[in-house]
């Protein structure tokens, strides 16, 4: 137990077999979780009623992998590059 209320509470994780990228870029394939590592976020969410006022729905830890550090050795290959280079997407 720590006093930080988040993490006493059970976790429930979401199994992925397997993740793969693909799309335009020059290395597609499936991605190695294992050099990565896990990271942490609080999220409070809230929804708007009826009235337009905000409605607190609850707070939330969510572990995992930055999307960032999935995509950071990707090399794009874009079929449009010469007309938007990859520098201004």
């Amino acid at each position: 137990m720590t006093n930080n209320f988040y993490d006493n509470t059970e976790t429930y994780p979401l199994i992925v077999k397997e993740l793969t990228v693909e799309g335009e870029i020059a290395n597609p394939g499936k991605v190695d979780f294992s050099p990565l590592k896990k990271h942490s976020i609080i999220v409070k969410e809230t929804l708007l009623d009826s009235a337009g006022s905000d409605k607190f729905v609850g707070a939330y830890r969510y572990d995992g992998y930055s999307l960032f550090d999935i995509l950071e050795k990707r090399i794009l290959k874009k079929a449009n590059a010469e007309e938007f280079n990859p520098i201004i997407d």
